[in-house]
């Protein structure tokens, strides 16, 4: 079935593709608390913020080389064990920031990984775009409240195929998988795009995505344990452009903000990087 019929999972990248699009989020996408509390909720329940790394093919199976190599640096054969089990490292920005699980300093040299993962960051071939959306604003400007996720989309996907893939050129969106539900949910809302277009796009200039697919950033049931590269860099790049939305100093947004389409922030604001509303 083809992946323009439901959400489907992508094990094997075709390398006649140009480009590989990994989109992860941070931030929740729920409205509740602002509703409920109004100016008085939380800073950090404020922002919903989802970012794309493009890698052309090349760039992708020399990250793929480098990411093994930090993993095994720092891992013994780049795997963790815990409680439940042994399996391979996985990048995600939220608990490398509390040092927790793997990323614990009872497990690493957490300074010396960090020097590593900076070094590893800011030494990386690919583009950024993103897209924050601040839902308190949201609330105050519009009585009806969209869902961030799919005002976010919109937004990258227009971005996407206007200013960044040319005519020629074909691109592949990957994103991490959330749950049956969503997942069909939102694969609804980006067909529903790439068929018919938006107000200040043409449904022919999607023609440039050659497949969207919903992949796990840690494939557990695969035996080899496979993690998606390019999902993790998204998760690192997205958790630092919401933790700098909290926190104005962030090293690790001062590292990838270089990669912004555009320019590197704040030039990329209208380009690669979107503030909505």
């Amino acid at each position: 079935m083809s992946w323009r019929n439901r959400p489907k999972f992508i094990n094997e990248l075709d390398h006649d593709i140009d480009y590989l699009v990994f989109i992860d989020e941070s931030g929740d996408t729920s409205y509740k608390n602002i509703l409920k509390s109004g100016v008085n909720v939380p800073q950090n329940d404020q922002f919903f913020i989802i970012s794309a790394c493009i890698f052309n093919m090349k760039s992708y199976r020399e990250l793929g080389t480098r990411i093994t190599k930090l993993k095994n640096k720092h891992w013994n054969d780049g795997k963790y064990t815990d409680s439940k089990g042994t399996k391979r490292v996985c990048f995600r920005g939220s608990e490398i920031n509390s040092r927790t699980n793997a990323f614990s300093e009872n497990v690493i040299d957490y300074p010396e990984f960090m020097k590593d993962l900076y070094d590893f960051m800011n030494n990386l071939d690919m583009t950024l775009f993103s897209v924050c959306i601040n839902k308190t604003k949201v609330c105050e400007k519009y009585s009806y409240q969209q869902d961030p996720y799919q005002i976010s989309l919109k937004f990258l996907f227009e971005r996407l195929c206007k200013y960044f893939i040319k005519p020629s050129e074909k691109a592949i969106v990957i994103l991490e998988q959330r749950g049956k539900k969503e997942d069909k949910k939102l694969h609804s809302k980006i067909m529903e795009q790439i068929n018919s277009g938006t107000e200040y796009t043409d449904p022919s200039q999607y023609k440039l995505i050659d497949g969207v697919y919903f992949n796990p950033k840690h494939c557990l049931k695969d035996k080899s344990q496979t993690t998606f590269y390019g999902l993790e860099i998204a998760d690192l790049c997205c958790y630092a452009i919401y933790k700098y939305q909290l926190m104005p100093q962030y090293d690790a947004f001062d590292i990838i903000s270089k990669y912004f389409y555009g320019g590197k922030y704040p030039f990329c604001h209208g380009k690669g990087f979107k503030r909505f509303p």
